[in-house]
């Protein structure tokens, strides 16, 4: 009767370790600006452990593009 319970509690952890471990390898992006009003984008790479600038969201697109293919 209380085996349920544990299972239940169990399969929760499995999916949040997944969760937690997949969005170890996702790029994070940050919209910034500069003190002259210009906008950029920051980008730091779990899997590289760097950091990149793109001066537009389609820089940034395209380096997603070709972080994806790389990985394949």
């Amino acid at each position: 009767e209380g085996g349920g319970g544990r299972r239940c509690v169990s399969r929760m952890m499995e999916r949040g370790g997944r969760y937690l471990c997949q969005n170890r390898v996702e790029p994070h992006i940050i919209q910034k600006g500069d003190r002259f009003g210009n906008i950029y984008w920051r980008v730091y790479d779990p899997i590289s452990n760097s950091h990149c600038s793109f001066n537009s969201e389609q820089e940034v697109r395209s380096w997603l593009d070709t972080r994806y293919y790389d990985m394949r």
